[in-house]
């Protein structure tokens, strides 16, 4: 059996140093856990090491006390891949910011309160495999546009690009009109498209892509 990789967030010392120790302790004899910071090497891109060791990973651990960028992405990148998954939580950590975005809100996770808990729950048992069934695809409506929280110029050209080019219909989430989404509802709509715009945002800037 591969490792499990193990994704959280470093910005928070303290919590950060709870899951490194859990994990250190839970690794050996069935279970084998690597951490992301574990894995860095100087020189790397860092974009390409974490995939690969997303895609050599028989399965991921990723805490969402908080909400962070990067977790997220991993957590995506796991769902997308067929991955066994387990998401984990500090149980005195605020969740309103993980309720508010909505994306994770609706996805079982395992709580825990301190190291000991959390090795002890990495120690029983890896990620559960995880089945995120694959839409149909949308041939009418082949393209999936996801726009960025507010309705800005480069967004209303995006849409205008989309509709001269692909010259069909195409599905769409606006998160002034809907307000938000849940992470069974992009999978859906994005394992039934042939392809999807995004957009990412860095600081005040905003990119389609």
């Amino acid at each position: 059996m591969g490792y499990h990789f193990v994704a959280y967030a470093s910005r928070d010392r303290v919590l950060a140093d709870v899951i490194s120790s859990a994990v250190r302790a839970a690794t050996g004899g069935e279970h084998e856990y690597r951490e992301w910071a574990r894995q860095d090497s100087s020189g790397t891109a860092v974009q390409h090491a974490v995939e690969g060791w997303l895609r050599d990973a028989s399965g991921v651990v990723a805490d969402i006390s908080a909400v962070n960028d990067n977790v997220t992405f991993e957590i995506g990148f796991a769902i997308g891949a067929g991955k066994a998954l387990r998401l984990i939580r500090h149980t005195e950590r605020e969740f309103k910011a993980i309720r508010d975005v909505g994306l994770l809100a609706d996805l079982i996770h395992d709580a825990y309160e301190n190291q000991n808990q959390l090795s002890e729950l990495l120690k029983r048992s890896g990620p559960p495999q995880t089945r995120w069934g694959k839409s149909r695809l949308d041939r009418d409506q082949p393209i999936y546009v996801v726009s960025p929280d507010e309705q800005v110029p480069v967004a209303v050209r995006a849409f205008s690009l989309v509709k001269k080019t692909v010259r069909k219909k195409f599905r769409s989430f606006k998160p002034w009109e809907v307000g938000r989404i849940t992470a069974s509802e992009i999978w859906e709509n994005v394992s039934a498209s042939l392809g999807v715009v995004a957009f990412w945002r860095e600081g005040n800037s905003l990119a389609g892509c």
